[in-house]
């Protein structure tokens, strides 16, 4: 039978930032990839990015 982990315990936890360190993942250049896609995008059509999605919120 495998052995299952219990609950995760506040003074049992790792180090947040093991996640950050580690080989390239593909979805880090997929993103990148879309960002400068919007970018071209956006001076394509001579306006602000933020006024390519719809605008500010406030």
């Amino acid at each position: 039978m495998a052995r299952r982990a219990g609950p995760r315990s506040s003074t049992n936890c790792d180090d947040p930032s093991r996640h950050l360190r580690g080989p390239p993942r593909p979805w880090n250049a997929k993103t990148g990839l879309e960002m400068a896609l919007w970018d071209l995008a956006a001076k394509a059509y001579g306006i602000p990015l933020v006024d390519l999605w719809g605008g500010r919120v406030s």
